[in-house]
């Protein structure tokens, strides 16, 4: 309905004048960002924690999930359970490789 009324008495919104990537100089002209190379792979591969942390953070996910699991299931406090129990879930997923 608006653009038909606009259509009928000529008051068409002016487009938008985009600005180009970069910082504006005073001198008005734009400088062009600095190239940006590509990520290489690192020669040293990434440590993984001990099987004793990653038992201890599923367990700890685990535990977590559980809560939450106890208070979504108490339909009061679901509000904060499924977060809980999202948080946990993602707490043990995480210690996949």
């Amino acid at each position: 309905m608006i653009s038909q009324e606009r259509m009928r008495t000529g008051t068409a919104p002016t487009p938008v004048r985009l600005e180009p990537i970069g910082q504006v100089q005073s001198t008005g002209t734009v400088a062009r960002p600095a190239e940006v190379r590509p990520l290489r792979p690192s020669k040293v591969p990434a440590e993984k924690p001990s099987l004793l942390w990653r038992l201890i953070f599923v367990f700890l996910g685990f535990g977590i999930a559980m809560l939450g699991w106890a208070l979504v299931m108490s339909v009061v406090l679901s509000f904060i359970g499924l977060p809980l129990l999202i948080l946990g879930a993602a707490l043990m997923q995480a210690q996949e490789s």
